[in-house]
């Protein structure tokens, strides 16, 4: 027989009372339920005691009268291996009318209270790093129902290099999600200005194409006889077109190009700047969380989600940046290196009355030194 027997008294309510409990907790059962006879002071038949046991503890409730009530200073305390273990117990002690309370305690309809609790919970506020423990106590205060999860986050937020995890609440596969949409971003900015200067790039080349067919021409054009010294070349005709200066479209090239990898270092720094006010607004959390301080918990915790997005931002912004501007210088500075350095300038076409245009892909065929 169990040596100490929780009782119960109740007004009329004993015997519903343990049909409630008996359907909450597992591994429950009915002991015995006596009335009353003649003797009252219930009329006869009525409900006095009930026995029960709720999964292993023993009960009895009693219908005394409505002289006494149930109030908070008097609790059951249910230890938990697991949150749907907590979560079950919850739902089903506040049905039908049951009040939560905070940091775990709830009146079920009776107005008997219990308190559902994580045996984690225990084990945390025990550890023998205080630090720790002040924060598991200082998370718990702000809860209604525990959440051995967040106890677990709070217990682990101490540590700088997990910082970002704790905060955030982020799962990992979120932020590796997250870093490959970084990369698609820079790779798609980086095709975006390859694109944007292709046109020049094809342009330009449909140009140096046309004035190598014109000199060319001339080259296979014989000199006129008696002439000891080669002519002097005539002034450029009205269907020539001088060379276009490479160096000048690769310098331009060039020089955006550093721009925008600038423009992406200091948007990087900004990120740099508001990762430390994340930092910083982190080790606050952490000093208030270890002090109790739930109001200035609340705020730093705030504050260091906001300023950690705002820095994954800029790091985003900057990255893209600085890739976009690699790309065009580097993409510029092959140009210029495939280009002739010393080009000489081209001579006017025998008959500049005729002009050939030519595209891009496209071959034009010189026979016997003329078109």
């Amino acid at each position: 027989m169990q040596k100490i027997t929780p009782f119960l008294w109740f007004d009329t309510q004993a015997e519903e009372a343990m049909n409630f409990y008996l359907s909450v907790f597992p591994n429950s059962r009915t002991v015995s339920v006596s009335r009353y006879g003649d003797v009252g002071p219930k009329p006869k038949g009525t409900v006095m005691v009930a026995t029960f046991i709720l999964d292993g503890q023993q009960f009895q409730a009693l219908n005394a009268g409505p002289e006494y009530k149930f109030n908070p200073s008097i609790s059951f305390l249910v230890n938990c291996e697991t949150q749907k273990e907590v979560d079950t117990l919850w739902d089903k002690l506040l049905a039908g009318g049951g009040k939560e309370m905070q940091c775990g305690w709830l009146t079920d309809k009776y107005g008997v209270s219990w308190q559902i609790v994580p045996v984690a919970l225990g084990q945390m506020i025990a550890d023998k790093d205080q630090a720790k423990a002040n924060r598991v106590m200082a998370a718990m205060m702000q809860m209604v129902k525990l959440d051995i999860a967040k106890l677990k986050r709070a217990r682990a937020s101490g540590s700088l290099d997990g910082y970002r995890r704790v905060v955030s609440m982020r799962p990992w596969s979120l932020r590796i999600l997250r870093g490959r949409l970084y990369l698609t971003v820079a790779a798609f900015l980086a095709t975006f200005a390859r694109g944007a200067e292709q046109p020049a790039h094809v342009a330009m080349q449909s140009r140096v194409a046309a004035i190598e067919i014109q000199a060319l021409a001339s080259a296979a054009t014989p000199a006129p006889k008696g002439s000891a010294n080669k002519p002097k070349p005539p002034p450029p005709g009205p269907g020539v077109t001088p060379p276009p200066s490479s160096t000048s479209s690769s310098s331009n090239g060039r020089e955006l190009g550093r721009g925008v990898a600038v423009a992406g270092i200091v948007a990087a720094g900004v990120g740099a700047v508001f990762g430390t006010l994340a930092l910083l607004s982190y080790l606050d959390t952490d000093r208030y969380a270890s002090t109790g301080n739930s109001a200035g918990y609340e705020t730093s915790r705030d504050f260091t989600k906001t300023q950690s997005l705002i820095a994954d931002a800029s790091y985003v912004v900057g990255a893209s940046l600085f890739a976009g501007g690699v790309y065009l210088w580097l993409s510029s500075s092959d140009k210029s290196s495939n280009q002739p350095s010393n080009q000489s300038p081209a001579k006017p076409l025998k008959n500049p009355s005729v002009s050939i245009v030519v595209g891009p892909g496209e071959t034009a065929l010189v026979v016997g030194g003329r078109f």
